[in-house]
């Protein structure tokens, strides 16, 4: 199990004024989907639009988090954190 950090961004209007914001998750995923993700990134059928599982597990935080637009995937790169636990 490998844990990645997924940066991604998100947009939105909050009284009358747009604001952009990038945000950070880490996601525990397989050795051979972490793989995968870190060599193609956002090429990554994982996060391609629009049937990507990522794509919509960040489409959704974008939700939980009040903005109307984004979730979109920036980046993925091994969390330094967990590796150093592993």
């Amino acid at each position: 199990m490998k844990h990645i950090c997924i940066t991604y961004v998100m947009s939105g209007v909050f009284d009358g004024r747009r604001d952009v914001a990038t945000m950070c998750i880490t996601l525990p995923m397989t050795d051979e989907k972490a793989a995968e993700l870190l060599e193609n990134q956002s090429d990554s059928p994982l996060v391609m639009f629009p049937c990507g599982i990522i794509h919509g597990v960040l489409q959704a935080l974008a939700i939980l988090q009040g903005y109307n637009g984004g979730g979109w995937f920036a980046s993925a790169e091994p969390d330094k954190d967990w590796e150093s636990r592993e």
